[in-house]
């Protein structure tokens, strides 16, 4: 039975949240490699923040919606700086949990779910962007994202170029269809696997060109190594 690709965070997010206990999830990648990371990831306090959680956190401003807010530790920080915001996840059970631990407006719904509103900050921490899967998948992003922005509004995102980094990309980049920083993953929480998908990684150059043709500048906010890097996006002026 294939289970959906998000239920193994959820599983393990609650788990820790319900019981304390120090669980793991999981994440594969084609190479076979497993790599495991703590549930109480997704629950950290401000002091626990990287460089580009306190970053982006002092960027965002006005409505923020937090893109893949899992347990909702950054948006409950952006509620007690005093923004208003609205988080969202498709793990269903995570959003549980943000509700529960205090987030005012917590959504379990897809990104490309969400309209009729408008944000004056679109947030993606943890390489949030890469939920978009592929190249074609950060087009449509894009398209979708100026529905949603409210005028003069910004996206700011946390990305890697993997030519620094090796996290299980040895076939795609032997593989020229594919464009390198698409990976592939599947998460698994004690046993239950979720189905496979791709997470996206943009090197700086990449996005900055694919943000041009879709009426977007790029700003790089700040770097760091190994190719990481915190970007903002915002609408060319007419």
């Amino acid at each position: 039975m294939a289970f959906p690709s998000w239920l193994p965070l959820g599983l393990g997010i609650r788990a820790y949240y319900t019981s304390g206990e120090r669980t793991l999830i999981r994440v594969h990648t084609v190479d076979g490699e497993i790599t495991p990371y703590p549930a109480e990831l997704f629950f950290r306090e401000y002091e626990d923040f990287g460089i580009f959680d306190e970053i982006g956190c002092a960027e965002a401003r006005g409505h923020v919606l937090d893109i893949g807010a899992g347990a909702g530790c950054i948006s409950l920080f952006l509620q007690e700086l005093g923004l208003e915001v609205t988080a969202i996840d498709v793990a269903e059970m995570a959003i549980e949990v943000a509700k529960d631990l205090g987030v005012a407006d917590a959504r379990a719904i897809d990104f490309f779910d969400l309209k009729g509103e408008q944000f004056d900050t679109l947030l993606l921490m943890m390489n949030g962007i890469g939920f978009v899967g592929n190249l074609a998948g950060l087009d449509r992003f894009f398209a979708h994202a100026k529905t949603l922005l409210a005028p003069g509004g910004q996206i700011l995102f946390d990305s890697s170029d993997l030519k620094f980094a090796d996290i299980g990309t040895a076939d795609l980049r032997k593989d020229k269809e594919h464009y390198y920083g698409q990976v592939w993953y599947q998460l698994e929480y004690k046993g239950v696997k979720g189905a496979p998908y791709y997470w996206l990684y943009l090197d700086p150059t990449t996005m900055r060109d694919r943000a041009k043709k879709a009426g977007f500048t790029f700003e790089m906010v700040r770097e760091a190594a190994e190719g990481y890097y915190l970007g903002r996006l915002t609408l060319k002026a007419h």
